[in-house]
């Protein structure tokens, strides 16, 4: 997954090929790319939006799939700053 900023709209999108989570200061959103563009979908969530931490979380959640992009993200990342961006950290966010 890539990490992409955009300034112009205060927000910070964390992708891989196909789909992705668009952070902005109070928001956020599955995204996907479609027709080579990255469009919202679904509903957007305010934050802040806990990412779970151990495999137990799936047991008892299984149809979020906006925290399990954020763990798979956080997982393969681990030094990455999704959770802290989820959570709401205004220095993460542009």
């Amino acid at each position: 997954m890539v990490k992409l900023i955009d300034k112009a709209n205060h927000s910070i999108d964390y992708i891989s090929d196909t789909h992705g989570i668009r952070v902005s200061r109070r928001h956020c959103q599955l995204i996907a790319k479609t027709a080579g563009k990255w469009r919202a979908q679904g509903p957007e969530m305010e934050l802040p939006v806990a990412v779970p931490v151990r495999d137990s979380f799936f047991i008892c959640e299984p149809n979020e799939t906006l925290r399990t992009l954020a763990y798979e993200y956080h997982n393969n990342h681990p030094t990455s700053d999704i959770a802290r961006a989820l959570a709401g950290d205004p220095r993460v966010l542009p």
